[in-house]
C-alpha cells in the first residue's frame, strides 16, 4: 500500500511517528511525504508490539479515507505470519 502524508496535516506530528513505525519511507519533500507499506516495515511494526487491529485501527482515524480492502488484508497476512518461523542451529 501507498500512503500520501500531506504536511500541513494537523495530525502531521503524529501521522509522521505513526508511519516511520509500520512503512518505509519512498520520498519526503517539503509538502507531501510519500510511504510504503512492505512485509518488512510490517515485521517491524510487530516486533515493537503493533498488532493489525492497531495498525488499521490507527490509520483509518488518522486517514482521510477508507482503507482499501487489499491493503487491510496485506496488513493482516504479513502481521499474522510474523514469529512463525523459528532458526534452530
Amino acid at each position: 500500500g501507498q500512503i500520501y502524508l500531506d504536511t500541513s496535516n494537523r495530525y502531521y506530528q503524529l501521522a509522521t511517528d505513526f508511519l516511520v513505525a509500520i512503512a518505509e519511507p519512498v520520498s519526503r519533500p517539503e509538502l507531501v511525504h510519500h510511504y510504503k507499506l512492505t512485509p518488512y516495515s510490517l515485521y517491524a511494526a510487530v516486533s515493537v508490539n503493533l498488532d493489525a487491529p492497531t495498525i488499521v485501527r490507527t490509520l483509518d482515524k488518522l486517514g482521510k479515507f477508507a482503507v482499501p480492502r487489499q491493503v487491510l488484508k496485506f496488513i493482516k497476512k504479513c502481521t499474522n505470519s510474523y514469529g512463525k518461523a523459528k532458526l534452530v542451529l
